[in-house]
């Protein structure tokens, strides 16, 4: 219930100005923290709709049989809707609206992705028949920047109009869509291009590598490889390599847990993260190392370090332990196998 406070109170700080509603959700957060026994679920302590819908479709990713709130479905359903939110928040005007939407568009797509053009609606809720074709009509054709191949924010700067590629909106779209969009020799040519560039344009946060980031790297890459040039496949490679080591010997704590960076990070989502990357990467599972034919020798015993970190703490997750099921997940480690442990 906290961090789900703190997430969004980490938002209003970031991205508006709304200076009220800051202190609002700081006193709301200060009787929370007073109260530790307060388990109320995530969603139902966020007020903002975009959070409260990335919540729900966690919980819903993390247990099919999680009671999705369908009524949150109903502000985009039909295409009139639709069109109408993403129009509002695909472009930021700061200087006159006192409001940076990048984040307001940025999950959203990814929930709806899911939810309408992947995995189905909850619940058997009745979308509007015309809802995939609007949501790829918009995704492929409007919100995607042809000349970098990436998604982002439009923003108002002195009376024009100016795109900012943001990485992780693209991993999103291009995760879930199995890579199966336009142009994807742009992306990788831009995913290489930013390599030098802080968040949420680049892969480092305030200089230094951000595993997070890290995770949407190697997986544009993944998808993109197919359309990588034998130059570009070399220069991959060796950026793997570099992101993987960087990882080991930066990031990977002795205990079994990742440095965090960023302050809005929790301690289960930075795991989750430092595990995600290296598991897309191929270092623990060899059939998954499309960039290379190298073995890593000590991907055992790391990976049983990190498990014995995860299965210590799942139970104190800020996040209620979703992210740290995934980390699991992705070492191997399955309900099951987990309970006899």
């Amino acid at each position: 219930m906290a961090h789900a406070i703190l997430r969004e109170l980490h938002w209003l700080i970031d991205a508006t100005a709304d200076f009220a509603r800051v202190d609002q959700r700081s006193e709301e957060l200060t009787s929370v923290l007073a109260s530790p026994t307060n388990k109320a679920p995530g969603s139902s302590c966020l007020t903002r709709w975009f959070y409260q819908l990335d919540s729900a479709n966690d919980q819903l990713q993390a247990d099919k049989h999680f009671q999705f709130p369908i009524q949150l479905l109903d502000r985009i359903n039909s295409t009139e809707k639709l069109k109408s939110y993403f129009m509002l928040v695909s472009t930021s005007d700061i200087a006159h609206e006192g409001v940076d939407h990048q984040e307001e568009s940025n999950e959203p797509l990814a929930d709806l992705t899911r939810l309408i053009l992947r995995d189905g609606p909850p619940n058997n809720y009745a979308f509007d028949s015309k809802r995939k074709g609007s949501l790829l009509e918009l995704v492929l054709h409007v919100l995607r920047d042809s000349t970098t191949g990436y998604w982002g924010e439009r923003y108002v700067v002195d009376g024009r109009v100016q795109f900012i590629p943001d990485q992780s909106t693209t991993f999103h779209v291009i995760n879930y869509l199995q890579g199966n969009v336009p142009e994807m020799g742009e992306v990788i040519d831009t995913t290489l291009a930013v390599k030098d560039r802080d968040t949420p344009v680049g892969w480092t946060y305030q200089g230094q590598q951000y595993d997070h980031n890290a995770m949407d790297v190697v997986t544009l890459f993944k998808w993109g490889w197919p359309h990588a040039s034998l130059e570009q496949r070399r220069e991959i490679a060796v950026e793997i390599q570099k992101m993987i080591d960087r990882c080991l010997h930066e990031s990977l704590r002795t205990d079994g847990s990742f440095k965090p960076l960023s302050a809005a990070s929790s301690l289960e989502e930075t795991t989750n993260f430092g595990v995600a990357f290296l598991s897309n990467a191929g270092f623990f599972d060899k059939s998954e190392r499309f960039w290379t034919d190298r073995t890593f020798p000590n991907a055992e015993l790391i990976s049983q370090r990190l498990i014995a970190f995860i299965e210590k703490h799942k139970s104190s997750g800020a996040v209620g332990g979703i992210y740290y099921d995934s980390a699991l997940e992705s070492l191997g480690v399955h309900p099951s196998v987990r309970s006899e442990r």
